[in-house]
């Protein structure tokens, strides 16, 4: 049995120009709404794994949707939005005098975040993590009737699946693959070892 976490394509809206912390969020939602890059040539390791497994999951963020079409363009894929990235903290209102490129401030956020900093409508960092406990589950619910799963997914949002995966005795890399197209596979541990 394995189950696989594959990061989503690059997204085609640019985080490069420097905004102000109080349009990050509006930033976040043109992200969100917007798709991937396509290539003309994806990773093979990734393709192989979209292609040959039970059943291909996907995030219902666009770019994971997209990027689990350009993988196996031919195969069905299971949406579930409890794959989705961890929410981003970001005030509407700031009066810190910079602007600073979203990639920053996104870390910045993220950060934030893990800390224990919240705003309303918008999930916790301990919500985050139950969250990621019944994305694992459901993944590996798959992985026991299919025997081979993939997922696309988010970089962060893969991370915390990954940590609960290695709790329940999966084998894999400690932190997925962040780059973008690539992926990590976990295979269960056999009693013993």
């Amino acid at each position: 049995m394995q189950i696989t976490l594959i990061r989503h394509g690059k997204s085609t809206h640019s985080g490069k120009q420097p905004i102000p912390c109080c349009m990050f969020g509006e930033w976040m939602e043109a992200y969100d709404a917007r798709g991937v890059v396509e290539k003309d040539f994806y990773l093979p390791a990734s393709v192989k794994k979209a292609r040959s497994c039970g059943i291909l999951l996907s995030s219902d963020l666009k770019r994971a949707r997209e990027t689990a079409y350009f993988l196996a363009p031919k195969k069905e894929v299971a949406v579930d939005p409890v794959f989705r990235e961890v929410d981003y903290p970001s005030p509407n209102r700031c009066k810190l005098p910079i602007a600073l490129p979203p990639l920053l401030w996104s870390i910045l956020f993220r950060v934030a975040g893990v800390l224990g900093y919240r705003m309303k409508n918008c999930e916790s960092y301990p919500q985050s993590v139950k969250r990621a406990e019944v994305a694992a589950r459901l993944l590996i619910q798959y992985a026991l009737s299919e025997g081979e799963v993939a997922l696309v997914g988010h970089g962060f949002f893969n991370y915390l699946v990954a940590k609960e995966l290695r709790k329940s005795g999966w084998y894999g890399n400690v932190v997925p693959d962040f780059r973008h197209w690539h992926s990590s596979t976990y295979i269960l541990r056999k009693k013993g070892r």
